[in-house]
């Protein structure tokens, strides 16, 4: 449950930076947020709206040293009040970089004239740790890159959001030996989050798992299998929080 935003916060100054519109345009708004916090006054707020919860922000903003306060003003309308708490928190890290959030980098090739897109997408995964994901976003499905992309070892799923705006997300392929794929949804919006697992569930053969990463204990989640796949999955945690939770979701045999 959300608590109301408490007093010291509200008569703090405060910047709002609204991503609304870009979030419904399909923009990514992560470098204007990240500015905005690294140039954050000390004892001022940073309001940043949102129409869904910007899980992955917490710890990304968290290392420069701020603490967060979450509102949900409606369905698809968030507010979050950062501002900053410990003091020097993780000072000497270094920081992020805005195409990198948690485990995914961002390629936007929107603009670009061919064969950019797919030189750019194809760069980028040269260098791509195993266990990430890079989400390119596009304003067609890229179907001379796919073929490609399956060569060299990529799985990748496709979202169509609208006609002119398609994210792909690609991952290394798991190899025998390598350990199971993980499926981090700390960078997938809410309301997509359920829909990726259940598609990645159903793309495994009998005997085939994948590790589900969330930054909170996904037992609603286990409701829901047990009430669409019954009797069709294994549910193992690997690790309880309390930042970071892996389940090893199976398919029976």
């Amino acid at each position: 449950m959300i608590a109301s935003v408490p007093a010291p916060l509200q008569e703090m100054p405060f910047v709002d930076v609204d991503v609304r519109e870009d979030l419904r345009a399909g923009r990514e708004p992560f470098r204007r947020i990240f500015d905005a916090a690294r140039a954050l006054p000390e004892g001022s707020v940073l309001r940043v709206r949102a129409i869904f919860e910007p899980a992955p922000l917490y710890a990304v903003l968290g290392r420069l040293g701020l603490e967060h306060h979450t509102e949900r003003i409606a369905g698809d309308d968030w507010r979050v009040w950062f501002h900053h708490g410990r003091a020097g928190a993780d000072a000497g890290a270094p920081q992020e970089t805005p195409s990198a959030v948690e485990g995914a980098v961002v390629l936007d090739v929107r603009g670009l004239e061919p064969p950019e897109p797919m030189v750019r997408t194809l760069e980028a995964l040269a260098s791509l740790p195993r266990g990430a994901t890079l989400v390119q976003i596009n304003v067609r499905v890229p179907q001379f890159l796919l073929p490609k992309l399956e060569e060299r070892g990529f799985t990748y799923e496709i979202r169509e959001q609208s006609p002119d705006l398609v994210r792909l997300f690609i991952r290394h392929a798991n190899t025998q030996g390598e350990k199971t794929m993980e499926l981090d949804v700390r960078v997938i919006p809410p309301r997509e989050k359920h829909p990726a697992i259940f598609r990645t569930f159903d793309g495994l053969a009998p005997g085939q798992a994948f590790v589900l990463v969330n930054d909170h204990d996904p037992f609603p989640l286990r409701h829901q299998f047990e009430a669409l796949r019954p009797g069709q999955f294994a549910w193992d945690y690997e690790e309880r929080g309390p930042a970071v939770w892996r389940v090893r979701i199976e398919k029976s045999a």
